[in-house]
């Protein structure tokens, strides 16, 4: 169906954290799922994903303890992770880093906030602050992860969420945002 001749559509960005990244590659639950949503992605330009830098490495490093004991598969992951990299079907953020003091303290802020670590508070920051922020009503970002606690403090920044643990599609499912 498309968009009324007045109406614009936008793509919407959608973050992974490490947690939901992971499942990509490795079956957990939310796994086939998220993998369904995010294979969609050549057939429906109406969103795109996207990884803080920091989000990145923890994926690395979730692939290798998921996968210790089979290199192959480990091996495996990384070059698909990669691909999805050059394929420009994932982008990484790293937009904001922690050698300015002032997003060391605002992150901080939300680290006491919500009683999250550091990596998780950068997430959300990211988020909210990066280069696909949340800054108009026709792109609104969709923060994805498999993190109970981020789900909720990403919520409570008042970011869209989609936990994959608990829900089988994220919000707005498969759908663009349009504006009059």
């Amino acid at each position: 169906m498309s968009a009324a001749p007045n109406k614009i559509s936008w793509p919407v960005p959608h973050y992974l954290d490490a947690s939901a990244a992971v499942k990509l590659f490795v079956d957990e639950k939310g796994s086939i799922q998220l993998r369904e949503y995010f294979r969609n992605f050549d057939k429906n330009w109406s969103y795109h994903f996207h990884i803080t830098e920091f989000a990145f490495y923890e994926t690395l490093s979730g692939l290798k303890r998921s996968l210790l004991k089979n290199e192959e598969k480990y091996i495996a992951a990384v070059a698909g992770l990669i691909a999805y990299l050059e394929g420009s079907l994932l982008q990484i953020d790293s937009d904001f880093r922690l050698d300015n003091l002032n997003v060391i303290y605002e992150v901080g802020d939300l680290v006491k906030k919500h009683s999250l670590d550091y990596s998780d508070a950068l997430q959300i920051y990211t988020v909210l602050k990066g280069k696909w922020k949340s800054n108009c009503a026709e792109c609104t970002t969709v923060f994805v992860t498999a993190d109970c606690s981020l789900a909720k403090a990403a919520g409570g920044e008042g970011l869209r969420v989609w936990n994959v643990l608990e829900e089988a599609n994220p919000p707005d499912w498969d759908k663009k945002q349009d504006i009059t």
